[in-house]
């Protein structure tokens, strides 16, 4: 198995510390849409709902593609 990886794995490059932040970021705001989508969910508030579920579909598919990205190197 290990020469296997060997022969057929690759390297990747390290996340910059830039990078890392943005991630941290993005997962800390994606934590909070969450915690609102929630909260408004609870007490009824549809509409408000919807505007927040699309807006953690956006850091979702932002953070899905940094990670994706990223397999590509």
């Amino acid at each position: 198995m290990i020469r296997e990886t060997l022969m057929q794995g690759f390297v990747r490059e390290r996340f910059s510390p830039d990078h890392l932040q943005f991630v941290r970021e993005l997962r800390a705001v994606s934590n909070n849409l969450n915690q609102l989508a929630r909260h408004a969910n609870a007490v009824a508030h549809a509409a408000s709902v919807t505007e927040l579920e699309r807006a953690l579909d956006s850091v979702t598919r932002i953070l899905k593609t940094v990670r994706y990205d990223r397999k590509d190197r």
